[in-house]
């Protein structure tokens, strides 16, 4: 074996052991990642633990708020239902108040009426005054009487 055999060997030798040596390296970046991996699996599956600690704490938060609003729509159902009773009652009262307000201005216009026919009964059986002046009390003649009497104010001399 020659010396160019030779050294060709050992160029080879160093080129097998250059790529080895590269591959070692390798699998140690592999296993590093590897690690890495493991780790970050380990901190992603302690997170999510914690996610769902927090996800139950909540989900007991919401329920309380939930049966809350609940209450509160309850209690503003009942305050509405209350009110709208209330407006009820009114509107009844009120119809009543109208009716009653309708029948007694009916029955003051039947007054009226009645005491004006009187008036004039009295004009025609010469119970009332004689003339405007006489009814006013500023000319002479017989004072009001009957109803008129009641109503007219006599002038100021």
């Amino acid at each position: 074996i020659g010396d160019k055999e030779v050294e060709e060997e050992v160029k080879k030798l160093k080129e097998e052991r250059d790529r080895l040596l590269r591959k070692d390296e390798g699998s140690a970046i592999i296993e590093d990642l590897e690690r890495e991996v493991k780790k970050s699996k380990a901190d992603f599956e302690k997170v999510m633990e914690e996610m769902s600690v927090m996800r139950q704490q909540q989900m007991g938060g919401i329920t309380e708020a939930c049966e809350n609003i609940e209450e509160m729509c309850r209690n503003v159902e009942g305050y509405v239902k209350k009110v709208e009773q209330t407006i009820k009652d009114l509107e009844e009262v009120l119809e009543r108040a109208q009716e009653s307000q309708k029948k007694l201005r009916e029955e003051l216009q039947i007054a009226k009426n009645e005491e004006v026919k009187k008036s004039w009964a009295e004009l025609r059986n010469g119970e009332g005054a004689a003339s405007m002046a006489t009814m006013m009390g500023s000319g002479e003649g017989p004072e009001l009487k009957g109803i008129l009497k009641k109503h007219v104010v006599p002038a100021k001399n």
